[in-house]
């Protein structure tokens, strides 16, 4: 019982002390773009996942489908 009651206060504790993560996401059709600028707060670190999906399953994934990527600051675009 005692043992149950310190694993409760443990992870309690841990929740306490837990940072709160929040995801965004995008689909982007091919061809377009988009400045994700104003969705990313000041002084956060942003990390990126990602992934073509293919047309065709089963099927080789075409020579067509890439990502381009572009990654800058926002003070480089102001000023």
């Amino acid at each position: 019982m005692k043992l149950q009651r310190s694993a409760h206060c443990f992870i309690a504790i841990i929740g306490l002390l837990s940072t709160i993560a929040h995801s965004i996401r995008f689909e982007i059709e091919s061809g377009h773009t988009r400045c994700i600028a104003e969705d990313i707060k000041s002084n956060s670190m942003t990390v990126g996942h990602y992934s073509i999906v293919n047309p065709n399953e089963g099927q080789p994934l075409p020579e067509s489908h890439r990502i381009t990527l572009r990654v800058s600051s926002i003070t480089n675009i102001l000023t």
